[in-house]
C-alpha cells in the first residue's frame, strides 16, 4: 500500500514538471523570450532555454588616469532588461572597493603609483548561467598631484543605434553604431578635456551624418558633418572647455546624430553631463540614487555625504539641488543649510509631479563657498508603470500561437488527472484508521463470546440431576453455536455421560 502511494505521489509531480517544461516553451519557441513580447522585438530565432534570463549590460569605460592624493570616483553604469533582479559589483583589485551601486571613489596613494588593470564584474541574481558582465579598463595613478580627474560614464554601448527617431534606445539590428550614449565628465574651470567618440555606418548603403550640438559654449564637437560608406567608421572629437575659461556650473543636454541615407533618416543621441568647478574646492559632495528608474508621482530617495577636504573648523555649508531635464527645463530646486566637521551624510527625498514625462532627468548638487565651487551629479530615468493593456496584448499574441492551443488542453487534462489521484489518495487514508478496528474488537466480540460461554456452562449444572439428557442437549445446541469450546464440551460430556452411567 505505501509503495502504492509513492508511485502515485511521484506520478503527479512528474505530471506538474511536464506542464512546467510546457509552459516554457510557450516563452521560448524559436528563441522568443517573455520580454522580446513586452518591447515588440518577436522576430529573432536562437535557442531554446528554460531558464530565462538577460544579463547585465554594462558601460564600457575608457582607460583612465588618476593622481596620487586627489579624490577620484568613477560611477559604474549597468541596467538589466529583467527589472526584478539585483545587481551587484566586484572588483580584481585592492587599491578600492566598489561600492553596492557600482561607485568607485578613493584617493590614491603613493604606494598605487603605476598602471593598473582593472576588472570590473557585475552580477545579477538570477541563478541562471547567464548572470554576470565583465568589463576592463587600465588605470593609470600619476604620482605628481594636478588637477582633479574626469569622472567618465559613458552608457552601455553595443548593440548600435537607429531605430526611426529612437532616443537612447537600441535597435536589435542597428544602422549605425555609437560607442557612448552617455558621456559625464569632471574638470576644473581652466583644464581642458578631449575625448573620441566612435561611430560606425552599419548599414550597406552610404550615409551622410550630421552632429547637433546644444552645448557648444562648453564643448566643441569636430567634424558636425561627415559621409561614411557602409561599414566605415569614424572618430569624432568632444572637446570640453576648448579655451580653458568655463564658469563652474552642471552643464547637461542630448547630443543629436542624424544620419540621413536618402531612403531613410535615422536619428541617435549622446546625454553629456559636464561639471566644472573651481581651481580650488573647499567643500566636495556626492549624491546616490536609490532607484535610477521611477514612476510619475513617485519619490525619489537619495544618500548625499558631504566632505571637507580643507577639514577647516565646523561650518555652515549651503547646497543647492536642481532637478531637470535633458533640455535643461527645471522640474525642482532648493536649497538647504548644513553643519560640516569633516564628512557628514544624509537622505533627501523628492517627491514629483504626477504629471512628469517619461525620458532622461539630471539631479544636481552645488557648493558655492567664496571662491569655491563644487558640484555633483547623478542620473535617473522616469518611466511609465505598465499598462494592463500591454498585458492583455500579450496575452492575446501567446493565445494565437499554436503551442498554445496545445498547451491548455494538455494543461486541463494533467490538473483533472493530480485531482483524481489525490482524491482517491486521501479517501484511502481516511478509511484505514486502525484505532477504530481494534476498539470495536475489544468492546464488541471478546466480550460476547466470554459472557455467553459462561452463562451456558453454569445453566448445565444448574439443572436438575434428573434431567441429564436434557443437560447434554443444551451442552451439544451451545457447543453447535460457538458459544462453548471444544475442550469445555468435551469434558462437559465426558462428566455427563459417567452420571448417567451410575
Amino acid at each position: 500500500m505505501q509503495i502504492k502511494k509513492e508511485l502515485i505521489l511521484v506520478f503527479s509531480i512528474l505530471l506538474i514538471v511536464l506542464q512546467v517544461i510546457n509552459l516554457g516553451v510557450i516563452f521560448m519557441l524559436d528563441g522568443q523570450t517573455l520580454g522580446d513580447f513586452l518591447t515588440g522585438d518577436a522576430a529573432s530565432v536562437g535557442t531554446t532555454s528554460i531558464c530565462i534570463n538577460h544579463p547585465p549590460t554594462v558601460t564600457a569605460v575608457s582607460n583612465q588616469t588618476a593622481n596620487s592624493g586627489t579624490a577620484y570616483s568613477l560611477q559604474i553604469i549597468a541596467t538589466d532588461a529583467d527589472s526584478s533582479d539585483t545587481l551587484t559589483y566586484t572588483d580584481n583589485t585592492s587599491i578600492f572597493d566598489i561600492s553596492s551601486s557600482g561607485l568607485i571613489s578613493f584617493t590614491p596613494v603613493a604606494g598605487n603609483v603605476g598602471e593598473h588593470t582593472i576588472l570590473i564584474t557585475t552580477n545579477d541574481n538570477s541563478g541562471c548561467a547567464n548572470y554576470q558582465t565583465n568589463i576592463t579598463f587600465a588605470l593609470n595613478i600619476d604620482g605628481s598631484v594636478v588637477e582633479t580627474p574626469a569622472v567618465e560614464t559613458p552608457a552601455a554601448s553595443g548593440g548600435g543605434g537607429g531605430g526611426g527617431g529612437g532616443g537612447g534606445g537600441t535597435a536589435k539590428v542597428a544602422s549605425f553604431f555609437v560607442s557612448e550614449e552617455i558621456t559625464k565628465v569632471v574638470l576644473k574651470q581652466s583644464k581642458r578635456l578631449e575625448k573620441k567618440i566612435l561611430i560606425r555606418n552599419d548599414d550597406k548603403a552610404g550615409m551622410r551624418f550630421e552632429i547637433i550640438n546644444p552645448l557648444s559654449n562648453i564643448l566643441t564637437i569636430s567634424p558636425l558633418e561627415f559621409y561614411l560608406n557602409g561599414g566605415e567608421e569614424k572618430e569624432i572629437s568632444f572637446i570640453f572647455n576648448i579655451l580653458g575659461n568655463a564658469v563652474p556650473n552642471v552643464y547637461s543636454g542630448e547630443i543629436k546624430i542624424i544620419g540621413d541615407t536618402g531612403a531613410k533618416v535615422i536619428q541617435r543621441r549622446i546625454i553629456v553631463v559636464i561639471e566644472v568647478e573651481s581651481e580650488e574646492v573647499l567643500y566636495d559632495s556626492s549624491i546616490d540614487v536609490a532607484k535610477k528608474t521611477i514612476n510619475p508621482g513617485e519619490i525619489l530617495r537619495t544618500t548625499i555625504s558631504v566632505f571637507d577636504l580643507k577639514r577647516q573648523a565646523p561650518s555652515e555649508v549651503t547646497l543647492f539641488y536642481t532637478i531637470s531635464n535633458m533640455e535643461n527645463r527645471v522640474i525642482l530646486q532648493g536649497e538647504e543649510t548644513v553643519n560640516i566637521e569633516g564628512q557628514a551624510s544624509f537622505t533627501k527625498e523628492f517627491v514629483f509631479p504626477e504629471n512628469l514625462p517619461e525620458g532622461q532627468y539630471l539631479i544636481s548638487i552645488k557648493i558655492p563657498l567664496g571662491r569655491s565651487f563644487a558640484t555633483a551629479t547623478e542620473l535617473f530615468s522616469v518611466e511609465l508603470p505598465v499598462d494592463s493593456s500591454a498585458l492583455a496584448g500579450l496575452a492575446t499574441s501567446i493565445s494565437k500561437r499554436p503551442s498554445f492551443v496545445l498547451a491548455i488542453p494538455l494543461m486541463l487534462v494533467a490538473i483533472a488527472i493530480i485531482g483524481v489521484l489525490l482524491f482517491f489518495v486521501h479517501k484511502r487514508n481516511k478509511n484505514l484508521r486502525p484505532g477504530k478496528t481494534i476498539v470495536r474488537l475489544r468492546t464488541v466480540v471478546k466480550p460476547k463470546t466470554i459472557v455467553k460461554r459462561k452463562t451456558i456452562i453454569q445453566k448445565i449444572f444448574q439443572t436438575d440431576n434428573s434431567g441429564t439428557k436434557k443437560k447434554l442437549s443444551l451442552l451439544k445446541e451451545g457447543y453447535k453455536k460457538g458459544y462453548i469450546k471444544e475442550e469445555t464440551y468435551k469434558s462437559t460430556k465426558a462428566k455427563l455421560e459417567k452420571s448417567m452411567e451410575r
